[in-house]
């Protein structure tokens, strides 16, 4: 369950960091597409996304795959002291086999 939680952080975080850059290419893009057949070559189109805005989706994304990471090491740490649990005693199934 864990790694599924970190798989998901780190993928929805990867989309907010990237979500400036991709819509600034979107908006260039589609604009470029409308713009073509009256012969235009280039077009800047004012009203991006503010520095702000962007600077949050950076901050966000980079908490949210950070937070995948600790999500993991924990899952880890569990799962190690789980084994050294496991190994010690002479009673339990992993002992046995």
């Amino acid at each position: 369950m864990r790694s599924a939680i970190g798989v998901c952080l780190i993928v929805f975080g990867t989309v907010i960091v990237s979500l400036p850059a991709i819509s600034d290419l979107a908006r260039n893009y589609f604009a470029m597409q409308l713009m073509s057949p009256e012969g235009f070559h280039n077009i800047s189109i004012g009203g991006t996304m503010s520095a702000e805005y962007r600077f949050g989706c950076w901050i966000l994304g980079a908490c949210m795959i950070a937070t995948s990471a600790i999500v993991w090491i924990s899952a880890l740490r569990y799962e190690l002291k789980n084994a050294r649990k496991a190994s010690t005693q002479p009673w339990s199934n992993a002992a046995i086999r």
